[in-house]
């Protein structure tokens, strides 16, 4: 979770309208509306993502956003959101290991077998690691 230290509401030279957020010590600045609105000071959001422009970084997106003193139901952060979340990362993950590992195995394979043979038992292997490697992190970590 990342607090929300912070905010100051600024304007251009231009009168267009950003904000200065100082979260974990660092400042990102924000031009997007919808998220100025939503964010105060002592706000605690679960992550979120900015770009690097030159100097500055730039907030460009955030999930998990609880108002401060705000501890309504609706507005927390159900731990099967989170799960979904970690889940859904997770998974991309696990496929691209398992892509990774079936050409690392069957690279040995490209000069004794004809290349249609490989590639359906690269997808094969790629289909029981991807399986495989869901089923321990389930075991381990629960998601």
């Amino acid at each position: 979770m990342n607090k929300i230290e912070e905010k100051k509401e600024l304007k251009t030279k231009n009168n267009k309208e950003f904000c200065i957020y100082t979260i974990e010590g660092v400042d990102y600045s924000c031009w997007d509306k919808k998220i100025n609105e939503q964010l105060n000071k002592g706000d605690t959001i679960d992550s979120f993502k900015f770009e690097q422009k030159g100097k500055y970084k730039n907030l460009s997106g955030m999930t998990g956003h609880i108002p401060m003193g705000d501890t309504t139901p609706e507005k927390e952060i159900s731990p099967n959101k989170v799960d979904e979340f970690k889940s859904k990362e997770a998974d991309k993950f696990e496929l691209g290991m398992a892509k990774n590992n079936a050409a690392t195995v069957l690279s040995g394979c490209v000069g004794n077998k004809d290349s249609d043979t490989v590639l359906k038992d690269y997808w094969e292997l790629v289909g029981k690691l991807y399986e495989s490697g869901k089923q321990i992190r389930k075991e381990k970590l629960g998601y």
